[in-house]
């Protein structure tokens, strides 16, 4: 899955090479996607809305919940995570409802978000210089 910023859209290329394929448009500024717990893929983007899923099976991308700005993705035990550029913070986000928490506050730049061998989240600050290791939800 590529997310194309400069298009708006969500686009797939085949590893054994070949040609683009477009998934999704209208995403506004899309960053970062991942397959979720129920095999939509989800889109962040820098821009409202700032989570989008996008059927698997086809159709128009529907906004999930009501956040912006957002940047990096992560789907982990059945929820999304998410960093909101917007606030600093990282949320943890229901795909199914759109219901979000917040799971770490006062990261001046989150820019980065992965999941540890030990079951922690990772994710910088890119601002600090710093890599802050969480439980997830």
């Amino acid at each position: 899955m590529i997310p194309d910023s400069a298009r708006g859209a969500l686009r797939t290329a085949p590893l054994g090479g070949g040609g683009l394929t477009t998934l999704a448009t209208g995403l506004g500024r899309p960053v970062d996607a991942v397959i979720g717990p129920d095999g939509a893929v989800y889109v962040t983007a820098e821009n409202a809305p700032g989570l989008t899923r996008v059927p698997s099976s086809g159709g128009p991308p529907v906004a999930v919940g009501s956040l912006a700005n957002l940047d990096d993705l992560l789907a982990l035990g059945g929820l999304l995570y998410v960093t909101d550029m917007a606030d600093g913070t990282v949320r943890a986000v229901d795909p199914f409802s759109g219901e979000d928490r917040i799971l770490v506050t006062g990261i001046a730049q989150p820019q980065g978000l992965a999941r540890l061998d030990d079951g922690r989240l990772a994710v910088s600050d890119a601002t600090r210089g710093l890599v802050l290791a969480v439980m997830p939800c």
